[in-house]
């Protein structure tokens, strides 16, 4: 959403309006054992700026069973994935859930003023793809502002094929786990950030064998050559 220096008073709520002509970039997608089908929506900003979430399914963030609990009975939810964080070794972090609701009890018309109680500075004119949609994201604001949750929208992310295209691989594939053919790790290129440069003078050095830990934080994934099996993943 857009921000200005108008005052609070000034700035209108934001409007919302379906639009039937908006598609999603897929029609929906499949979990992992392809029975159920998950139906996206797509919105819109009024500066063409397009985002694809699945209808009628929310994250939460909590470690107030009760807050869950209330939220799961007001809009007859149902868990889909818990990640317990503390299980995984993050003990400062809140469980997360993917929760599926029924977002048919949600009222369109509350969606503004909710937002607005959630931040008064900003307003945007937008259009989503689905009254399922629409509805689905008056449920966020609704629990935001009245359960106190941390919540969101299950968002759809789509890579951006970072491992170069036009790299044939020996299968035949256009991607080569070779990072050194990656035009984007070498200087020179549009992001001229010259690892493989660095990596050469760190191995000149002796320190290329100096590893440590890392966490990638990344949107969703679909298996890839290089996501080897044992990776672990955080949800």
């Amino acid at each position: 959403m857009s921000s200005n220096p108008q005052t609070e008073q000034d700035i209108p709520p934001s409007s919302f309006k379906v639009d039937v002509s908006l598609k999603p970039r897929v029609a929906s997608l499949q979990d992992v054992d392809n029975e159920i089908s998950h139906p996206l929506a797509a919105i819109v900003d009024n500066y063409g700026n397009q985002a694809d979430f699945v209808e009628n399914e929310l994250i939460v963030v909590t470690d107030d069973t009760n807050a869950l609990n209330d939220f799961l009975a007001r809009w007859n939810g149902k868990v889909l994935l818990t990640t317990d964080m503390k299980e995984n070794g993050l003990p400062d972090l809140s469980n997360q859930y993917l929760i599926w609701i029924d977002s048919s009890f949600a009222k369109a018309e509350l969606l503004a003023d909710d937002l607005k109680l959630i931040d008064p500075n900003s307003r945007n004119d937008l259009r989503i793809s689905s009254q399922a949609g629409l509805l689905t994201i008056a449920v966020a604001a609704n629990a935001s502002v009245h359960h106190k949750l941390m919540i969101g929208a299950n968002w759809v992310c789509y890579g951006s094929n970072e491992a170069p295209l036009g790299q044939s691989a020996p299968d035949g594939t256009t991607y080569d786990p070779n990072p050194a053919l990656w035009p984007y790790m070498n200087r020179f290129s549009s992001q001229d950030i010259g690892v493989i440069a660095a990596w050469q003078k760190l191995q000149e050095a002796g320190r290329l064998g100096n590893r440590v830990k890392i966490a990638i934080l990344d949107a969703g994934f679909i298996a890839s050559p290089d996501l080897p099996p044992e990776t672990q993943i955080f949800p």
